[in-house]
């Protein structure tokens, strides 16, 4: 710690806050620790929990629960540590922006999340930043030097928001541009009209989506309640599906650590239930065992669907417990059309 800046060594949290409760990397921490010590860096995670909270009041269309949430309090809580090392070394070469403050970029354009409200939630954060330090600087400091410290912090996370609005704002339009011209953004796309029931050629979201919608369906979501790959999540999605009779399947990632899924089964066939069976690299742990609603709708659209659980990726396989479905399909309003979500659905862990 620079010479000056040895008043962030009284930095703590207010309440019961350790690092287990922190959303970075091991690495990240543990470098932190390091550099500045435990307690400033366990304020620092109990900062970014807050403007994460605050962000989501203020912002709503960030809360996207589950594993977005992981997501945004790991981009807070990133600019929050590397705020504090940036005031606490003046000295040393820390890069501008902390590549872990940007991860959750993909989230934000896989939801359709607008750049504008993105723009807001870092002005909603950097306020609540810049808040908790200068408080923080007005308690510690010693009066003499007071008035030139609120300046100098001041000033650096005014040029620190400066430059992550930037690397935020270009990597957003990246990956803006990587997403519109992958065929999974079309597919979502096409998903997401089919559910607001605005698709007029069913033909063609038909080949879109390389499934057939003029049949009867079965849906499940799987999510995540801390950020994972899609992959293993997909797999999960086609293995319930398959287990509730489906023949041929429709799996789409939406969001950081959630999936959507159809499949298609006969017409006639009974309420699915989704058997007990190994589930393909997706663990049931304790308070966190998969599970996931099944719908079942006459042909002509797919289900909307209502789930809960709590997938995490890991090398190996385990028991996927019974979801059974106590609410009947209902056919489709019209040819391509989604009939609503449905009630009264009984989770078994």
């Amino acid at each position: 710690m620079d010479a000056g800046r040895e008043w962030l060594a009284g930095l703590a949290p207010a309440g019961p806050c350790g690092l287990e409760l922190s959303s970075c990397s091991p690495a990240t921490v543990a470098g932190a620790v390091a550099r500045v010590g435990l307690d400033p860096v366990c304020w620092a995670v109990e900062q970014g929990r807050a403007a994460a909270a605050r962000i989501v009041r203020e912002v709503p269309p960030l809360d996207g629960g589950g594993a977005s949430i992981e997501v945004l309090r790991r981009g807070s809580e990133a600019v929050t540590l590397h705020s504090l090392l940036r005031l606490a070394e003046p000295s040393a070469r820390h890069p501008t922006v902390a590549d872990e403050s940007l991860d959750g970029i993909r989230d934000f354009v896989t939801r359709s999340i607008p750049l504008d409200r993105v723009l807001r939630a870092i002005r909603v954060g950097h306020a609540d930043l810049a808040r908790a330090f200068l408080r923080a600087c007005e308690r510690l400091v010693e009066p003499a030097r007071l008035t030139q410290e609120m300046e100098a912090v001041n000033d650096e996370l005014f040029g620190l928001v400066d430059a992550f609005t930037d690397a935020m704002t270009q990597k957003y339009l990246t990956e803006r541009d990587r997403w519109v011209s992958s065929k999974v953004a079309a597919r979502v796309e096409t998903v997401r009209a089919l559910l607001a029931d605005t698709v007029v050629d069913v033909g063609a979201a038909t080949r879109t989506l390389g499934y057939d919608l003029e049949r009867t369906h079965v849906g499940v979501i799987v999510w995540a309640d801390t950020p994972a790959e899609d992959a293993p999540l997909q797999s999960a999605a086609t293995s319930l599906l398959t287990g509730c009779g489906a023949r041929t399947t429709l799996v789409v990632p939406i969001g950081s650590g959630r999936v959507w899924g159809w499949g298609t089964v006969p017409r006639r066939q009974s309420a699915p239930e989704v058997p007990p069976e190994e589930g393909a690299g997706v663990s049931a742990e304790p308070r966190a065992g998969r599970r996931a609603a099944a719908r079942r709708t006459g042909h002509g659209g797919l289900p909307r669907q209502t789930g809960a659980g709590d997938p995490r990726p890991r090398h190996r396989r385990s028991a996927v417990p019974p979801v059974r479905r106590a609410a009947s399909g209902r056919r489709a309003r019209r040819r391509g059309s989604l009939p609503g979500p449905p009630h009264g659905l009984n989770h078994t862990a």
